[in-house]
């Protein structure tokens, strides 16, 4: 239809058989051969059931200009005839790996930080600590991960720093403090810190 033409840039001229589809959309050998053997092994299962549907499937497609698309595949049976659709979602697909690559970026940014680094769920527990943060909190980074903060460190929600990150958490403020820390071993410390929270985001912590 127009739509296929105007997304892949083929007409009826250029694909006039499924071969010759084939060919066009799966250029390199072994990936054709991979999406051909699939497609009719869902076709043959699909025979053999009364709705004579062939299920989605993710596809990488060549289009006349060379570009690649991404595309869900699927079929239904219409008599002896086969219905093909495509639904496009390489923008999506684009998006969650841009999403992914900016995480990574993050992660890799936090882990590396001279400054620790932690960050606590509405709930107090710790979600993460980087290297940086395990070293000055005299544990391993992933010692409290999982646990609230009241239970890594007994007393805390007694404290005025704990006051400063409740008012950080429910009022969204960020809090820059300089307190005397005492650790679970019994060592002390001072510190200066900066408690930022976001809307929809744990407070994260930097020291």
């Amino acid at each position: 239809n127009a739509r296929f033409e105007q997304v892949f840039g083929y007409s009826l001229e250029d694909v006039p058989t499924l071969a010759e589809w084939w060919q066009k959309a799966y250029p390199d050998p072994a990936y054709r051969a991979t999406v051909v053997d699939a497609w009719n092994a869902a076709a043959r299962r699909a025979a053999a059931t009364s709705m004579m549907d062939i299920e989605p499937v993710e596809r990488h497609i060549t289009c006349k200009s060379g570009a690649v698309r991404i595309m869900v595949v699927s079929g239904i049976g219409i008599g002896n005839d086969l219905l093909s659709t495509f639904f496009d979602v390489t923008e999506r697909k684009q998006a969650e790996e841009a999403l992914r690559r900016s995480a990574e970026l993050y992660q890799h940014t936090l882990d590396n930080m001279l400054e620790g680094c932690q960050i606590i769920g509405f709930d107090w527990r710790y979600r993460y600590v980087n290297a940086a943060g395990g070293r000055q909190n005299h544990q391993p980074p992933e010692s409290p991960i999982g646990r609230t903060m009241m239970e890594v460190y007994p007393g805390i929600d007694a404290t005025d720093i704990f006051a400063t990150l409740r008012r950080c958490m429910e009022q969204r403020v960020a809090q820059q403090t300089q307190t005397e820390f005492v650790f679970p071993d019994g060592t002390r410390a001072w510190r200066s810190e900066e408690h930022t929270s976001e809307l929809q985001s744990p407070s994260v912590i930097s020291y």
